[in-house]
């Protein structure tokens, strides 16, 4: 049969995959910093980028839900204020929330998850203290002179 129909093309990812990875990042309580931020775009855009080109996913809309639940919920609190700010947050005739595309939710967590210049400033500053501050004086070979040796000097 693998003669007639050729290699059985085996999926690397799945959309449960992208479900692991939320799961993960919800049990460590959320991505929460831009270090985490930088680590968890590291995997899920491989995978969805997978999900895209195999055709498991119609489009990007179908995780957005799951891209918005992998934050901590104050991350969540600062990217719905940016939106609403930003006017793009949608409100249902209900007067409920809902998220935006895809593309608009991801501008605004990577709004809210950019290092601001201030802190940005602050950590070079903080590097240069660290540089600048003295090393500490290497240990003498001698051991400290005692009361009996100043007195015979």
């Amino acid at each position: 049969m693998l003669a007639h129909w050729g290699q059985v093309d085996t999926a690397r990812f799945t959309l449960p995959d992208l479900e692991a990875l939320t799961q993960s990042w919800v049990a460590k309580g959320g991505v929460s910093s831009v270090v985490d931020y930088q680590d968890f775009r590291r995997v899920w855009e491989p995978i969805q980028s997978y999900l895209l080109r195999k055709a498991h996913i119609d489009s990007v809309e179908e995780v957005r839900t799951l891209y918005y639940r992998s934050f901590l919920l104050g991350v969540q609190e600062r990217v719905r204020d940016h939106l609403i700010k930003a006017k793009t947050m949608i409100t249902t005739l209900d007067n409920q929330f809902k998220l935006p595309s895809f593309e608009i939710l991801k501008e605004a967590v990577a709004d809210v998850m950019k290092v601001g210049p201030f802190q940005s400033g602050n950590e070079v500053m903080k590097k240069m203290g660290q540089d600048r501050r003295p090393t500490a004086a290497a240990a003498p070979d001698k051991p400290p002179a005692t009361v009996d040796e100043i007195l015979r000097m």
